[in-house]
């Protein structure tokens, strides 16, 4: 009888409209019935739980940062990268229906990209090109499709650019070390 009661109110709960708040670097996304989308600036809103599906996200400047990338260059050189990449968004309503994780798929696009530069260029290349000429070429790699996903890539920075060295050995270079 308890259980029965607490899903009433639950639903009564559910139908009541509630103040919600967009901070001064926020926007939000406002879907009617699923479909129908709005951005909203920062302001006080009241909302309707069961007919409006509300998303407030940041709209400043953020860094996420890539898990640590290995990569081999084209004369069999192991590399380790990591990179942070500073975005914004620009269009809420883009970034909301266009990807699970806007994050997640920063980290994913400048890994794929990092993976393919390196990949052709040779140790003594990359030490010639240098770090933030690498960067910037991922940077111009990434800024088109995070674009389509209502996302903009201010910059892309190194925060680990180093080599490595392999762990798996074989017996003959263990018995000389």
């Amino acid at each position: 009888m308890l259980d029965l009661l607490t899903q009433i109110i639950q639903f009564i709960w559910e139908l009541l409209p509630r103040p919600t708040i967009v901070g001064p670097m926020e926007e939000s996304a406002c879907f009617w019935f699923g479909r129908y989308g709005r951005r909203k600036g920062p302001g006080l809103y009241l909302i309707w739980p069961l007919i409006q599906y509300w998303r407030v996200h940041t709209v400043a400047s953020q860094i996420c940062e890539t898990a640590i990338i290995a990569v081999t260059s084209s004369d069999d050189k192991d590399w380790q990268w990591r990179l942070g990449i500073e975005y914004e968004i620009h269009d809420i309503l883009k970034y909301e229906t266009g990807q699970f994780s806007g994050q997640n798929h920063l980290e994913m696009l400048g890994g794929a990209a990092l993976v393919r530069i390196i990949s052709q260029l040779s140790n003594e290349q990359i030490k010639e090109v240098g770090v933030w000429r690498i960067c910037n070429k991922i940077k111009t790699r990434i800024s088109d499709s995070a674009d389509q996903r209502g996302m903009r890539v201010i910059a892309v920075r190194p925060i680990m650019a180093s080599r490595c060295r392999s762990f798996f050995v074989s017996q003959a270079e263990r018995l000389v070390d």
